[in-house]
């Protein structure tokens, strides 16, 4: 009888288990309210309280471009949506991101599109395009008087003896200008270059101004072309003709050589 009594828990330690037990199953069964009502088995998956988001299927470096391959759109619930989360791909395949995105990341406006506030002439450039800079003076350049995000014809003027023939032709039509010695186009936010403003591929600087002092003009040219102004730069001269806003048509322009103006060579 002795040993039973040592077995036999005090009151108030029978008291403290039963609570114990009692608040064990009230947070059970608020568990399993929660769990109810954020779905169940109602095949909703997260519940009404989800949302369209998108996030990388794997990690996207800094300017890698996003796809249909490597985003997809997941139920999020709403309190984990970030800022500025997108919740659709429709403005977002083409973009280009910021900075790396890990995979299974969200992807917000933060980290997509151009580096507005950077002035790196890169963010302007056509996707597939080159900038080349080419030589020029006051004459040469327009007066001095062209701005980024002209257009311009290109001339190459060859006067050397180790050419086949003193002659102009016109090497590339409605080239884009992309900078004026350092007066550049602007990146236009939220675009990633893809829209336009007028016939540019960024948007005109506000306070542009002709910069009659200017030694170079940059150019966006293919890559190919960028080889052939390489090499007319080397054995002649670049002019440059401006084309009215909004005037791109190609037209049939015939190489000029000296002889028909009855100047000979030396």
């Amino acid at each position: 009888m002795a040993r039973a009594r040592e077995l036999t828990l005090p009151r108030s330690n029978r008291g403290l288990l039963v609570l114990a037990i009692v608040s064990g199953l009230i947070a059970a069964v608020l568990v399993a309210v929660v769990l109810a009502q954020s779905g169940g088995d109602d095949g909703v998956g997260i519940g009404s309280g989800a949302t369209p988001a998108v996030v990388a299927r794997a990690d996207i470096p800094a300017g890698g471009a996003i796809t249909a391959d490597n985003v997809k759109i997941v139920d999020m619930p709403v309190g984990l949506l970030v800022l500025g989360a997108f919740t659709s791909t429709e403005k977002l395949l083409g973009e280009k991101a910021r900075y790396p995105i890990a995979a299974g990341e969200q992807l917000t406006q933060a980290k997509v599109g151009p580096q507005v506030n950077d002035d790196a002439l890169a963010f302007v450039v056509p996707q597939g395009m080159r900038a080349v800079a080419v030589k020029v003076d006051e004459i040469s350049g327009v007066g001095g008087l062209l701005v980024a995000g002209d257009r311009v014809d290109v001339i190459a003027v060859f006067d050397r003896d180790d050419v086949d023939a003193d002659k102009a032709v016109t090497i590339l039509q409605s080239v884009e200008v992309l900078s004026v010695a350092q007066e550049a186009q602007e990146p236009v936010a939220g675009s990633a270059g893809t829209d336009r403003q007028g016939s540019t591929s960024g948007q005109r600087p506000s306070d542009r101004d002709p910069q009659p002092d200017a030694r170079t003009v940059t150019l966006a040219v293919t890559a190919e072309q960028a080889q052939l102004l390489a090499l007319v730069q080397e054995y002649g001269k670049i002019w440059l003709s401006l084309r009215a806003f909004g005037d791109e048509a190609p037209v049939s322009i015939p190489q000029l050589p000296l002889t028909i103006f009855g100047v000979p060579r030396d």
